[in-house]
This record gives structure tokens, C-alpha cells and sequence, in this order.
């Protein structure tokens, strides 16, 4: 979940057209300060009950048995099976896997009050096999069903407490019109601005990112997964030296905004 917010937000990161040879504004380290995430005002919505879970917010939506055992599910590009096991009354855990290879698990806790969610997961899909770990925490929106499992009902996320620091680092540098990025998860590209999609080395999609100014100054990158774009992402500079970021999801239409700093 949170690995691409991290990626394909920061994989935005290009500088605006200098003369060559001249340090771009954006040369150099840049780390997301989770204190300025904006995060998405659309709720997650889950059910949970008679042993079924079910996703209706996500897209597309699904439902699987939660019986701890990994069951297909279609139409999504970084997984196609999932698990969902009952811990206890107030908790979950859910794993997903791609081609056989688990990529992500993750556990979901609800407060004794039941207002509160806390989701803490670990990313095992980095190119560099360094897994990446985080904390999020959510509240909630709305009830489930009379009965059902504390997880059931609508959460809306409210802050990332924390995710490994290398999933927060990125190394950009422009040159003669050439865009290079590097994630500290091992995740890269080279993108000539205004020139077509380029793969995101790395990616187990197999997404392709393309580049370019617009009339204001601002950039924009749209990502593409099998040539249907799939996010664009507008950064600003600021005045203070940070990098003002917005991406928007154009499969789920939310957004996500925070401040790059210099590392």
C-alpha cells in the first residue's frame, strides 16, 4: 500500500530545464517529512463477517474467506492472491503475493474503544531485498454490521506514524535534459523531459513513468502500468527550499501531498 505512495510520489522529483552543466535546484537527497502528509479524505471501507472479508471501497472491489489461506483475486497489478487470518476479535492479519512470491503483510489493530485503527506493515517487494516496515494510524468513520468483526465499518487514514528510512530517501539529478532517479530501495529511471515513458527499474508491474514542465513551472509525471495511466504528480518548489508535492491516484481519485526536504 504505502510503497506506492512513497515511489511514484518521489519518482516525480525533476528539475526545472537548467543550462547544462549547472546544479539543478533539485540535484541531490530529498526525504519525505511524514509530518506534512496530507492524506486521502476517502474512507477505506471493509466488512468482515460469517468468514468472508470484503474490500468495497477498493477498486475493484473483492471478498475472499478468512481462513488464513491465500485465495486469487483479479484486476490488481502488484499482487494477485491474498490471506486473511483472524487473530482475535480486534485484530487481522492479511498477506499478499504476486506469481507465487509473498510482497507485502500487514496487521490491522482496532482500539479497545473501537474509534482507532492501527496498521503496521512490511514491504518484502524491493528490488535492493531490504524490506521496508510502517506504522500508520486511522479512525473511524463509520460502523459495521451488528456482529461483525471490529475491522468492519469505514476508516479514514489520519497519519503515517513511520516507514523505513530508506523507503523515504531518493537521489535525483538532472543533466542535458535527462532526469535520474534512484529510491534507497533500489528503484530507478532516466527520463528526457518531454520524451516518452521510460521503465521504473525495479517495478514488478512493470510501470513506466513519463516527464514534463508544465506552462506555470511546475512538473508534472504521469505513471503508466501497461499503458494506462495509473497517477500524476505535480511538484512545486517552495520558498523555504522544500519541494511541495501532490500525487493524485487516477484509479482511485485521491490524492496524497507533503514536503521533500533536503537530506
Amino acid at each position: 500500500m504505502m510503497k506506492r505512495v512513497v515511489l511514484f510520489t518521489l519518482a516525480g522529483l525533476l528539475a526545472m530545464t537548467t543550462p547544462a552543466l549547472a546544479q539543478s535546484a533539485y540535484d541531490g537527497v530529498w526525504k519525505i517529512d511524514l509530518s506534512s502528509a496530507q492524506l486521502p479524505d476517502k474512507p477505506q471501507v471493509w466488512s468482515l463477517e460469517d468468514g468472508i472479508y470484503s474490500c468495497s471501497s477498493c477498486v475493484p472491489a473483492y471478498a475472499i474467506p478468512a481462513d488464513g489461506q491465500f485465495h486469487k483475486v483479479e484486476g490488481y497489478s502488484y499482487w494477485d492472491e491474498m490471506s486473511l487470518r483472524i487473530v482475535d476479535d480486534r485484530t487481522i492479519d492479511d498477506a499478499q503475493r504476486l506469481k507465487g512470491r509473498q510482497v507485502n503483510a500487514t496487521r490491522s489493530q482496532v482500539s479497545a474503544d473501537g474509534n482507532t485503527l492501527k496498521v503496521t506493515w512490511t514491504d518484502m517487494s524491493t528490488p535492493n531485498g531490504m524490506a521496508s516496515t510502517g506504522e500508520a494510524a486511522m479512525s473511524r468513520v463509520a460502523p459495521g454490521a451488528a456482529g461483525a468483526h471490529a475491522i468492519s465499518g469505514s476508516w479514514k487514514s489520519e497519519a503515517v506514524a513511520s516507514i523505513s528510512e530508506n523507503s523515504l530517501i531518493a537521489t535525483m539529478r538532472l543533466a542535458d535534459g535527462v532526469f535520474s532517479f534512484e529510491s534507497g530501495d533500489g528503484y530507478s529511471f532516466e527520463a528526457t523531459l518531454g520524451g516518452p515513458a521510460v521503465p521504473v527499474i525495479g517495478d514488478l508491474a512493470g510501470a513506466t513513468a513519463s516527464v514534463r514542465q508544465l506552462a506555470d513551472g511546475s512538473l508534472e509525471e504521469i505513471d503508466y502500468i501497461n499503458g494506462e495511466p495509473t497517477s500524476k504528480i505535480i511538484l512545486t518548489p517552495a520558498a523555504d527550499g522544500s519541494i511541495l508535492l501532490r500525487s493524485e491516484s487516477l484509479k482511485l481519485g485521491t490524492t496524497v501531498s507533503y514536503k521533500l526536504i533536503r537530506n
